[in-house]
């Protein structure tokens, strides 16, 4: 069976579409499942799921609605506690942490991009043997 040759260009292009359509259907729902696998909730806190870490505060400071971010010297990660300024935390008592010992501990939960995040959502904090804010399940 021979085509000519218009007709040939359009049934390769409407091939050349289709495959199109499932490549663009194929890839968007790539990126909904990422999305979707990446939104997870943090789990609550308990000590079987939560990492410490050890080193003395660069800087503390307010971000997001009313969360406490913490720095540590010579580490890259940000840890901060969720509306910890709701939470009953002072803004004056926190600030003055900066420069001293602490002890953080944060919760340890998957995501497809969590590796590539140096973001920790805290759940205790000790600074010179006492717990100033503590979320741990017993």
């Amino acid at each position: 069976m021979f085509f000519s040759q218009p007709k040939l260009n359009y049934l390769l292009m409407q091939k050349l579409s289709i495959r199109r359509k499932v490549a663009i259907a194929g890839l968007t729902t790539l990126l909904i499942l990422l999305l979707l696998l990446n939104l997870q909730i943090v789990p609550d806190a308990t000590t079987e799921n939560s990492r410490c870490v050890t080193g003395r505060i660069a800087h503390i400071e307010e971000g997001g609605t009313k969360d406490v971010v913490f720095k540590l010297e010579h580490d890259h990660a940000t840890y901060y506690i969720n509306r910890g300024l709701e939470q009953g935390l002072d803004w004056a008592t926190v600030k003055q942490l900066e420069g001293k010992e602490a002890v953080l501990h944060y919760v340890k939960h998957w995501s497809p991009l969590s590796a590539l995040s140096q973001v920790k959502h805290l759940a205790r904090v000790e600074v010179e043997g006492k717990i100033l804010y503590d979320e741990i399940k017993k």
